[in-house]
């Protein structure tokens, strides 16, 4: 199965994955995240196509996302989609 993932980095040139077991993290540094909402959705995408390509698929209902930010900003979560979710 690590084998198999191992080419899941590939498919996106905005996150760094990290895998353990069964579980994969998907990890970005950004600057600002409205003027980066479709490069982000775009990238899922991306993730989600190879995962579907390789007939896999994302527990969406488990997928969950942080976003640590400077205390001082304030910080306008993206609209995130996955497959229309």
């Amino acid at each position: 199965f690590l084998i198999y993932m191992n080419d899941l980095e590939m498919c996106s040139g905005l996150f760094h994955i990290l895998n353990y077991a069964d579980d994969s993290t998907l990890m970005s540094t950004l600057k600002a995240f409205d003027s980066n909402e479709e490069l982000i959705n775009r990238e899922l995408s991306n993730v989600n196509e190879w995962l579907l390509s390789n007939k896999l698929s994302m527990n969406i209902s488990k997928t969950k996302y942080m976003i640590f930010h400077q205390p001082k900003k304030n910080a306008n979560p993206p609209n995130i989609v996955i497959d229309g979710n």
